[in-house]
């Protein structure tokens, strides 16, 4: 790239200076994604984070879960209900468009059933013909010991037993006295809650409102109460739910709004009873710009002619554009809506033209740009002749005093009629060889 400076003085000063640029293209965007655990089971959640590089930034996320279930955003959970070989797909897409995706299997196993563990105690020695007793002992793995451990005749024991995951927890117990057994299988009920939400990332303009909807879905039957709580990690940030409980299952939406330029995190937690469960919502927050207005060149015509062209605007930010127009010419007209403008021009708009044009976004606050148009119009190339005063006379007098015969006065009236027919025709050709310039230039606008 080469750079030359020219001064005003005389003679004339140059200086140059050259510099070298290396411009290099940015490496194709790759996806990929891990979850955990690693061996998931029907019904627990399972959290999928997604990596991506190359590109150009931002990027955004989409999910297909491989049962039907899909989601968005860099870091999501989701729960298969149901047992089998998945296969989640991630697609990236980055600013210009460019497209990623990977994919994998994934095996959902059977809930565990707990296990235990039986331990038995040293029977005392004891004569022939006397009875020895041991005390056997039953430990569920999930489970507390059983107390008491075991029953002289009849009497009953507890069992307790906590759930480290939703699902149902089935413990077989083995009474034994002698050669005398019997088992019977207690199902345990543990019911719980997943949280989501439809954007893990919301992007949105400074002082603009972005949202979210944050889903809370019962597992194994959960039918609490969950109260929702919202947390930003900056001042500039405020985010609300607009529903503070949720009974078993539902949604609520987040509402986020920034009033800097950055990167947030919003944490939306729900809690029931012991339960809590987080969700991390990361906003980024960007700065306002204007929006691009795109207007013609000058523009220059004759009387009689029309003036028409659109004017466009749009929004890098997405935002309602509104148009508007300032010193329109006499007779003009623009319409806000279409961005168009019209202007069939008279002999009394001779002369040259500023026309202004604005465009307005709505966001908060308002940006606009302002662009002008130059217009000239020009007198029409052909004037009709000017009549000179007849000062009394009229323009046959000195003609008429040469008719001393009806021959004469026929003559000259045939001429008279002769020259209004060319009149007349050459009006009316001048009149379409004008609609066509018109059509022309019309059509090269």
């Amino acid at each position: 790239m080469a750079l030359t400076v020219k001064d005003s003085g005389s003679p004339q000063q140059t200086a140059s200076s050259q510099q070298t640029i290396t411009v290099s293209s940015l490496p194709n965007l790759s996806a990929s994604f891990s979850y955990s655990p690693s061996s998931p089971q029907a019904g627990q959640q399972v959290t999928f984070t997604a990596s991506a590089s190359g590109g150009t930034l931002p990027y955004t996320f989409s999910w297909s879960f491989g049962d039907g279930s899909n989601g968005s955003g860099s870091s999501v959970t989701h729960t298969y209900p149901l047992t089998g070989t998945y296969t989640p797909t991630l697609t990236v897409v980055d600013s210009t468009a460019q497209t990623a995706t990977s994919s994998m299997s994934i095996i959902i196993s059977p809930a565990s059933t707990a296990d235990f563990q039986i331990t038995a105690s040293s029977p005392a020695v004891v004569n022939v013909g006397q009875s020895s007793m041991s005390t056997l002992t039953i430990t569920p793995l999930a489970c507390s010991p059983i107390t008491p451990s075991y029953v002289m005749g009849s009497g009953t024991v507890a069992l307790s037993c906590t759930g480290s995951s939703n699902g149902i927890l089935s413990v077989e117990v083995l009474a034994a006295s002698g050669s005398l057994a019997h088992t019977i299988t207690v199902s345990f009920s543990f019911a719980d809650f997943a949280i989501g939400a439809s954007h893990v990332t919301i992007t949105e303009i400074v002082h603009a409102t972005g949202t979210s909807t944050v889903t809370i879905s019962a597992l194994s039957g959960f039918s609490s109460i969950v109260s929702l709580a919202v947390a930003s990690s900056d001042s500039t940030v405020a985010a609300r739910l607009n529903a503070s409980t949720i009974v078993g299952s539902g949604t609520a939406i987040l509402l986020v709004s920034g009033t800097s330029v950055g990167t947030f995190i919003v944490t939306v937690t729900g809690s029931s009873g012991p339960l809590q469960h987080s969700l991390i919502i990361t906003v980024s927050v960007q700065p306002n710009h204007a929006p691009t207005l795109t207007l013609p060149g000058p523009r220059s015509t004759t009387v009689g002619s029309a003036i028409v062209f659109v004017v466009n605007a749009t929004d890098p930010d997405g935002e309602a554009v509104t148009l508007a127009a300032a010193s329109l010419p006499s007779g003009a007209t623009f319409d806000p809506a279409t961005g168009m403008f019209y202007w069939l021009t008279s002999s009394n708009n001779v002369g040259h033209y500023n026309v202004t044009f604005t465009a307005t976004d709505n966001g908060s606050p308002s940006l606009e740009v302002t662009g002008f148009v130059l217009m000239n119009v020009q007198a029409s190339s052909t004037t009709p002749p000017t009549q000179q005063p007849d000062q009394g006379g009229c323009t046959l007098c000195n003609v008429l005093p040469l008719a001393q015969t009806s021959f004469w006065i026929l003559l000259v009236g045939g001429a008279v009629g002769f020259l209004l027919t060319i009149v007349v025709m050459y009006a009316r050709a001048r009149n379409r060889l004008d609609q066509k310039r018109w059509m022309r230039r019309f059509n090269e606008e």
